[in-house]
């Protein structure tokens, strides 16, 4: 029979032994991490190309015939071009679906709001009508969305604007009074600017108090992006990029409104939201900076703002994505160069390189 000293005896051993069973397993491991990174550093693994499931994408940025000849500099705080990734995302638009009884819906919803008259067929499901003061919509009958002027003016009136919330609660109300869809708008922070008007031009007020009409620009929400390092003067994580437009500063979606006592009045109006599948996207290759900086040199941009100097010293530059004014297939990356009152677009989607920067 072992005594219970033997089993002690024969305890301690095994336990020696395994504390050193597991020093030997924890060194092979770390000394093959240690091979596995060396390995990686020296012949790092080529990452899969992009998806690029829709086929080929085409450039969608407006076609200007006259482009100016700029001179440019990179005056950046670093002097240098960001870092990006190798890839973006490309989104699908979602398509409208097809209503046998669209256009006769279309007409009992513009005639809630007086537009009765003189219907015209504008453009493939576009139509415009006019009310009896002189204004008129254009109706999308797919989509919904709309262009409008209400034949209201811009003269004076004694009465005040009501409150920010108040001002977009009743805006958000009109806009869905049309049928029209609010999904994918930014509804909590609209820009809100006040004027006053001499009858015809809009006069920009400091005190809002002053103002009897405001300009009211909604945006779409930001789109999530695979997650990656934007490196300028410091480095950041980005997981999400803004929508731009065609106008600098400016959106599909604003509205003209005026004081007109408990309810505002409006007097003219943009709301074109396409929606955007977020759900529905695919990745492409990114051009590098350095070959969308060629572009802008070349002039094979959309220069939003060309400036007014012949030598442009560009001190921002950023990604984001472009919303046309009509309907679009798909949304797809560009790049934005600033400077001093000037602003460029530049189409994003390159060809695949696989040692371009990686998202990391």
């Amino acid at each position: 029979m072992i005594s219970l000293a033997e089993i002690t005896r024969y305890a301690r051993v095994a336990l020696k032994y395994g504390v050193v069973a597991a020093g030997v397993l924890t060194l092979l491991f770390l000394l093959f991490l240690l091979i596995r990174f060396l390995i990686n550093v020296i012949n790092p693994p080529v990452p899969e190309p992009p998806g690029m499931k829709f086929g080929p994408m085409v450039n969608n940025l407006p076609v200007q015939t006259t482009k100016p000849t700029h001179t440019y500099n990179i005056n950046t705080i670093t002097g240098l071009l960001p870092v990006v990734p190798d890839r973006l995302r490309v989104y699908k638009v979602k398509q409208p679906e097809s209503d046998l009884l669209a256009l006769q819906k279309a007409r009992e919803v513009v005639r809630t709001h007086g537009y009765t008259l003189e219907e015209t067929l504008v453009s493939p499901g576009e139509y415009r009508w006019k009310n009896s003061t002189g204004g008129s919509i254009i109706y999308d009958i797919q989509s919904k969305n709309f262009q409008l002027v209400t034949g209201i003016g811009l003269e004076k009136q004694d009465f005040v604007l009501p409150s920010e919330d108040n001002i977009t609660s009743q805006l958000l109300t009109y806009i869905q009074d049309f049928g029209s869809s609010l999904i994918g708008l930014d509804q909590q922070t609209p820009l809100l600017e006040y004027y006053q008007s001499d009858g015809t031009n809009l006069l920009p007020v400091v005190d809002r108090t002053t103002a009897y009409l405001a300009k009211v620009t909604f945006k779409q929400n930001d789109l999530p992006v695979d997650p990656f390092i934007f490196k300028t003067d410091e480095s950041r994580t980005v997981e999400s990029l803004p929508l731009y437009y065609t106008q600098p500063d400016g959106t599909n979606q604003t509205f003209i409104v005026k004081a007109g006592g408990r309810n505002i009045q409006i007097v003219s109006g943009t709301f074109k939201n396409y929606q955007i599948d977020t759900a529905d996207f695919s990745t492409y290759p990114l051009k590098t900076p350095e070959q969308a900086f060629e572009d802008l040199k070349n002039g094979d941009a959309y220069f939003v703002n060309p400036g007014t100097t012949n030598t442009i010293s560009i001190t921002e530059v950023v990604l984001g994505y472009f919303m046309p004014e009509t309907t679009p297939e798909y949304v797809m990356p560009i790049y934005i160069f600033k400077g001093k009152d000037f602003t460029a677009y530049v189409y994003g989607i390159g060809t695949y390189v696989p040692d371009q920067n990686l998202s990391n």
